[in-house]
C-alpha cells in the first residue's frame, strides 16, 4: 500500500483574474442536481416496494474566499475588481501541489468587517457560470 501524501493549505492562493490573493481560507462545493425520474415502472411486486430512479441535472460550483482588506490593492478596486454581481475568472490553488479548480464565477456577497483590535477581513462568495475544471 502506498503512503498517503497529505497537504497543508499554506500555499493555497486564489487568482482572481490575474491578481493573486493571499488568503486565509477558501472553500468550494461542486455539485450536480439529481433529478427524480421515479415512476410506476420502478415498482417491484416481489417486495411490494417502489425504487427511486434519477438522472443528472445541472452542475455548479459555489464557495467563498477569505482574505484581508489590502489598502494597496483594494479588493473592490479596478485592479482586483471583486464586487457583488461581477463576473471573475477564479483559480483556487490547492496547497503547493500545482493543482487547482478553475472557473468563471459571479461574485454574490461581499463582506468587509472592521474589528477594532484585529486585521480587517475581506470575504466574498461565488457561484460558477459555465464549466468548472477540476484538478486531475
Amino acid at each position: 500500500m502506498a503512503a498517503n501524501t497529505f497537504l497543508n493549505g499554506f500555499s493555497g492562493t486564489v487568482l482572481a483574474a490575474s491578481y493573486a490573493l493571499d488568503i486565509t481560507e477558501w472553500d468550494c462545493d461542486i455539485e450536480t442536481e439529481i433529478l427524480d425520474t421515479t415512476n410506476t415502472s420502478g415498482y417491484d411486486s416481489g417486495t411490494a416496494r417502489a425504487w427511486q430512479t434519477n438522472i443528472n441535472g445541472v452542475s455548479k460550483a459555489t464557495g467563498s474566499v477569505k482574505t484581508y482588506y489590502d489598502s494597496g490593492n483594494v479588493p473592490t478596486g479596478a485592479t482586483v475588481n471583486i464586487r457583488n454581481g461581477t463576473s471573475v475568472t477564479l483559480q483556487l490553488n490547492i496547497g503547493n501541489t500545482g493543482k487547482s479548480i478553475a472557473m468563471t464565477a459571479r461574485v454574490g456577497k461581499v463582506t468587509i468587517n472592521n474589528p477594532v483590535k484585529a486585521v480587517v477581513p475581506f470575504e466574498f462568495t461565488f457561484e460558477s457560470t459555465g464549466i468548472v475544471t477540476l484538478p486531475s
